[in-house]
């Protein structure tokens, strides 16, 4: 663990759309007031240049783009770091920030006085893309029917009940079809086990996994589940919200519990991220 970094984040952004996004997390956009925070709050190795609340700030930037349906970014990072940041570490930065996304592609560009220009562009989630197609009748690949029928088997026996108790039999029977895996990051392996095909196709998976093949389930009976990503054991992880006229549910498909509470505070400490709303992009 790394000592708490006392300095401030100082996070701008470049389009109309970025902009609106930090006013929505509170961020300065010219940098000049930028929030210093002053608990004692610690970071896990693994995740250099930031502690927990710095990287919160951009999580929840880039979680909100994401949210409205914008899958790029083009922002700056300005000194000063709590630890050198170079290519593969701001990359690893951007996965623990983006664990949502697939198919991520940067460039990042160095700037005389060490701050970072970064661009990045990604994809949705699997599991989440093919429940989008499968409401618009848009055409599958090969492997997306794939998924699509195992994930049809797994629902075709829902029994009746009440939205909680229908919830709750998807997410156990998601976590008793499954065996939880996280492989190093930046691994082949890694790379395997993040979408709805390593939970449906394969038997294993990641958080990330579990949360997309559950946004997949839900769709296929009829909700509409949202993932959501903070801290378990201040290492980050990945769950599921589903609104339902009972209420918000939080699905935690890894271990098949669902929480009747809009955020799990006493499971996910840390942070969760604000849910931002606004209009979505075309």
């Amino acid at each position: 663990m790394t000592s708490f970094w006392r300095s401030s984040l100082r996070l701008m952004a470049h389009t109309s759309p970025e902009k609106a996004m930090l006013r929505r997390c509170g961020a300065d956009l010219d940098g000049s007031k930028s929030p210093c925070y002053d608990e004692g709050i610690t970071t896990p190795e693994r995740s250099p240049g930031m502690n927990i609340t710095h990287r919160e700030m951009l999580a929840q930037y880039l979680h909100g783009l994401h949210h409205n349906r914008v899958f790029q970014a083009d922002f700056t990072l300005t000194p000063p770091f709590s630890s050198p940041l170079n290519r593969e570490n701001l990359r690893e930065m951007l996965s623990l920030c983006l664990p949502m996304a697939q198919e991520m592609t940067t460039q990042m560009r160095r700037e005389r006085n060490g701050a970072w220009r970064v661009q990045v562009k990604w994809h949705g989630r699997l599991g989440a893309s093919i429940a989008e197609k499968w409401r618009t009748g848009a055409p599958l690949t090969d492997r997306e029917q794939q998924v699509l029928n195992r994930a049809q088997m797994l629902v075709c026996d829902m029994p009746k009940g009440t939205d909680s108790e229908r919830i709750t039999w998807l997410a156990q029977r998601l976590h008793q079809s499954a065996v939880y895996e996280d492989p190093p990051l930046g691994t082949q392996a890694h790379r395997r086990a993040v979408d709805a095909a390593a939970v449906l196709l394969e038997g294993r998976g990641n958080c990330q996994a579990f949360a997309d093949a559950f946004c997949l389930l839900a769709a296929l009976c009829g909700f509409t589940a949202e993932c959501r990503c903070g801290f378990k054991n201040r290492l980050l992880h990945l769950w599921n919200e589903v609104e339902t006229p009972e209420g918000t549910l939080a699905v935690d498909a890894v271990e098949g519990s669902v929480y009747f509470e809009k955020v799990p505070e006493a499971l996910f400490r840390g942070f969760a991220l604000r849910h931002c709303q606004g209009r979505k992009q075309p």
